[in-house]
């Protein structure tokens, strides 16, 4: 059994909370910051020698806690508006509370044959999704479970193993918004109020068959362990999604903030039911010619029956209207044009080579072929956005069209929901957009590759490597309703813009790893045991495209290679364990986190805010860096530490805890703000600035443990 806990004053306030605390008339309140842990496992004999048993249960509730800064506030900003902003700032508490369970059963049924059953689960609850200029309001509680039953059969027999499985599980994620009587109000430059725009429920049901083969009687030219087997999985997609159920609007310095220039709101029918089905296929083989030579080659092949709903066809009257934009056949679906997959083989090998008789020195590398499956809400859109319309309203001083889209003059009763559900019956504006998916989409492929020495020293391990990745085909939209001139965008009669998949983004990853590792070896109470590991990782990662929309280009190849959101050139990982013999033995431990700090993205509106004038600039902005140990080059720092103390009762034993997070009180500056003002309304004075911190402050934690038998 466990159990640990933090109070709430066992936490240290971060840099916003401070400011706010010490800010003029503050009305700062701490904010609940306790965190538990519980749980135990047990296993053993139900009858000796047949029936086994294990169990484990873990609970975890922590009251966490975000900040909320509006700094710098826009000087265009109405007072009105201002005083909002200012009463949501504060520190507030982010509950997060999970439970997970597991149970087993194994039988030996004879020497050669055993049976396993096993049941998990996995609860979560998770308030999240405010802070910084997102304000409290905006949270939504993100609602998780996971429940998996698996059923296993084991049989040896020589030189064969064969092992069989059945797996049944249900995932379903439903996020919900805390307040879905407010509606959302992104002020541009200034940050955002009101609740989370959207209720969905995802629910994914799968049943799997899997049986995989082991064979080690070949020895022809050296020893073989040959590999293979196949899974069979049915899988089931209900989703209920209500995308901007809840409407947000979005203020714009350039129209003084006096009124949104446009909103996003939909209704209808939110409901979804598909079936899938996977097929894959393995065969590989371990082969040693002489003991320090070693190849691993094989071959995977993976199919998928409905990739992008495959029987979906496309509607007569989005056919017509969209006719003038001389759209590819290919994006034109009648129900039978979208084949499956066939070609996803899936190569790969790999060596090793043990350059002494010792094998102290030893050589590696491998390269193989993955392919991935694209998300099922990737395709999720093309059937949804038409019977569940999410529509965007434009709206303007004199209802004079923008962008090539019309608008409505501003009235005040469009600020709910019963306004916008007037427009829409007027149909002029709030038009769903229309998605097309291309018959001939690919799933997404990469190759990953590596190579580098292990060398040993005594107790000490070291090693160099060199890894790297390239994608492609991945999933992206861009317009398809542009201009001739390439310029955006053009309306329709019945539908708001055009949007077309991609199969072009494409990513690249390379990296250097240098370890050093010496394992901690236990030499008795009365000695300094110890341990300890270190990895420098030098990477880089680039992309061509955006995320799942590529929409600043005409087409996602017109889009310069630029570095990844995860792109983060140095980190640095270490680890120690030390048993310290005073007051009869205590463990210190520890963990070491450094990295070059997170990328965000910079949105230009210098020129204006409106297509063709608007530039995202992705993953342009960086992590401001900062010292540690004098070396000024990490945007992230974190030292974690752990003191253990050990009591032997007889056969049992109790264990004394005491956890310290953040030991320096880092702080890891996040929520950076990107936003670059029209030059008509004067700059942004929040750009480039920090609105939150993406770790905690120090902490400290005391727990206990006991394991018997």
């Amino acid at each position: 059994f466990f159990g640990y806990g933090q109070g709430t004053n066992f936490t240290a306030l971060d840099t916003f909370a401070l400011n706010q605390k010490g800010a003029p008339n503050s009305n700062f309140k701490r904010p609940s910051l306790k965190r538990y842990m519980a749980g135990g496992s047990i296993g053993g004999p139900l009858i000796k020698n047949k029936l086994f048993m294990f169990a484990s249960y873990e609970t975890n509730i922590q009251d966490r806690a975000n900040t909320v800064s509006f700094n710098n506030l826009p000087a265009l900003l109405p007072d009105s508006i201002k005083n909002q902003f200012n009463a949501q700032a504060g520190t507030f508490t982010s509950p997060f509370r999970s439970n997970l369970g597991f149970g087993k059963l194994t039988y030996q049924q004879s020497e050669k044959t055993s049976y396993e059953a096993s049941y998990s689960l996995r609860h979560e609850t998770d308030i999240r999704n405010f802070g910084g200029g997102t304000s409290f309001q905006h949270a939504e509680n993100v609602r998780n479970n996971v429940n998996s039953v698996v059923v296993k059969r084991t049989y040896f027999s020589g030189n064969s193993l064969h092992e069989t499985l059945f797996n049944f599980s249900r995932a379903s994620w439903n996020p919900s918004p805390e307040n879905n009587d407010l509606v959302g109000r992104n002020y541009f430059g200034a940050g955002f109020l009101g609740g989370f725009p959207t209720i969905q429920d995802f629910v994914q049901d799968r049943f799997s068959l899997r049986h995989d083969f082991t064979y080690t009687g070949v020895q022809a030219g050296g020893e073989h362990v040959i590999k293979m087997g196949g899974n069979l999985d049915a899988l089931k997609y209900d989703v209920t999604k209500f995308q901007s159920g809840n409407p947000s609007y979005n203020f714009r310095q350039e129209d003084n903030y006096a009124f949104p220039f446009e909103a996003q709101y939909g209704k209808g029918d939110p409901n979804i039911t598909r079936n899938n089905g996977e097929v894959g296929l393995y065969i590989q083989d371990d082969y040693s010619p002489i003991s320090r030579l070693t190849f691993n080659a094989g071959i995977r092949w993976d199919y998928e029956t409905n990739q992008f709903d495959k029987d979906y066809k496309t509607p007569a009257k989005v056919v017509t209207e969209i006719a003038p934009f001389k759209i590819p056949s290919s994006y034109i679906s009648t129900g039978t044009e979208r084949k499956p997959f066939l070609g996803a083989f899936q190569p790969r090998l790999g060596a090793s080579y043990a350059i002494d008789k010792a094998q102290k020195t030893t050589l590696f590398a491998g390269v193989g072929l993955f392919y991935d499956r694209s998300n099922f809400n990737n395709g999720f859109d093309e059937r949804y956005r038409l019977q569940f319309q999410e529509g965007t309203f434009r709206f303007s001083k004199d209802g004079l069209p923008r962008d090539g889209q019309p608008t409505a003059i501003w009235q005040p009763k469009y600020l709910t929901k019963a306004g916008l559900d007037e427009l829409l019956a007027q149909g002029t504006t709030g038009k769903p957009e229309v998605f097309l998916i291309n018959n001939e989409t690919r799933p997404p492929s990469a190759v990953h590759y590596n190579a580098g020495i292990r060398q040993n020293v005594g107790t000490w391990q070291f090693s160099a490597t060199y890894m790297g990745a390239q994608s492609k085909d991945g999933f992206s939209f861009i317009f398809g309703n542009r201009n001739s001139d390439g310029n955006c965008c053009v309306a329709l009669p019945s539908y708001g813009n055009v949007l077309l998949s991609s199969n072009a983004p494409k990513t690249w990853y390379s990296a250097g790893a240098i370890t050093i590792n010496r394992p901690y070896q236990f030499a008795g109470r009365n000695n300094f045991n110890w341990g300890v590991g270190l990895t420098y990782t030098v990477q880089k990662a680039e992309r061509i495209g955006g995320d799942l929309f590529s929409l600043d280009y005409i087409r996602v190849e017109d889009y310069p290679r630029t570095p990844s959101e995860n792109d983060v050139p140095v980190t640095v990982v270490g680890n120690w364990i030390v048993d310290l013999p005073v007051l009869g033995g205590i463990q210190w431990s520890g963990l070491l986190n450094l990295s070059s700090g997170a990328r965000y993205n910079i949105d230009d509106q210098s020129k204006g805010g409106g297509l063709g004038q608007r530039r995202l600039l992705l993953s342009a902005g960086r992590t401001p860096t900062e010292s540690f140990l004098g070396i000024n080059a990490f945007g992230y720092r974190n030292i974690d530490m752990r003191l253990r103390k050990d009591i032997p009762l007889g056969r049992n034993r109790i264990g004394i805890v005491g956890d310290f997070y953040n030991v320096f009180n880092f702080q890891n500056l996040g929520c950076f703000s990107g936003y670059i003002a029209p030059l008509t309304g004067g700059p942004n004075t929040s750009y480039g600035k920090a609105g939150c911190t993406v770790s905690d402050s120090r902490r400290a934690q005391i727990g206990l443990t006991y394991d018997f038998r």
